[in-house]
């Protein structure tokens, strides 16, 4: 697993044990952690996340999982048009904030751009900077949309657009 440590002027642990052993020396680190008042960030496998769930400790927005993330690819410089969509990603009805969770845009099933969320501090909210590549074949072909949500795991395929409230196809435009 490659992990970047996004806070360096805090400590990093890692918590080393048997498979059945880890969710209890993951659960006894939290709290101590809890005890000491302090508010770590988890980094885990979705089985860890699952196993940790159910006691309250951990709540799911602090939990990041690692796993089954897809390797969507794409080449910016093998096209000669793009376009940007700005946008938020919902996942079940809650406005997505994990910096892991990724959109990707695809045109006849090849991945045409990623994206993650981002907080803008002027709306106190997070948007999605999407750029789409493409090129003049492509000219009002439509553009569909998964979504990798980090908090499950998951890849969701059947992604609906909607502008104003309302269900919005989205095409390529040069």
């Amino acid at each position: 697993m490659k992990y970047t440590h996004y806070a360096p002027g805090a400590p990093l642990t890692l918590i080393a044990a048997p498979r059945s052993r880890l969710p209890g020396a993951f659960l006894a680190a939290l709290r101590e952690a809890d005890e000491a008042g302090k508010r770590p960030g988890v980094i885990v496998s979705r089985t860890l996340a699952d196993a940790l769930a159910p006691t309250g400790i951990v709540e799911p927005e602090h939990i990041v999982v690692f796993g089954n993330e897809p390797q969507w690819v794409y080449y910016p410089e093998r096209h000669a048009n793009s376009l940007t969509i700005i946008g938020q990603i919902y996942i079940q009805d809650t406005i997505a904030t994990q910096g892991m969770t990724r959109l990707a845009a695809f045109i006849d099933d090849d991945c045409r751009g990623t994206a993650t969320p981002v907080l803008m501090p002027s709306r106190d909210a997070y948007y999605t900077n999407l750029v789409v590549y493409g090129d003049p074949g492509d000219q009002d072909k439509p553009i569909t949309f998964r979504i990798y949500d980090s908090e499950r795991g998951l890849v969701y395929s059947d992604v609906v657009t909607s502008l104003d409230g309302k269900e919005t196809p989205v095409k390529f435009v040069n």
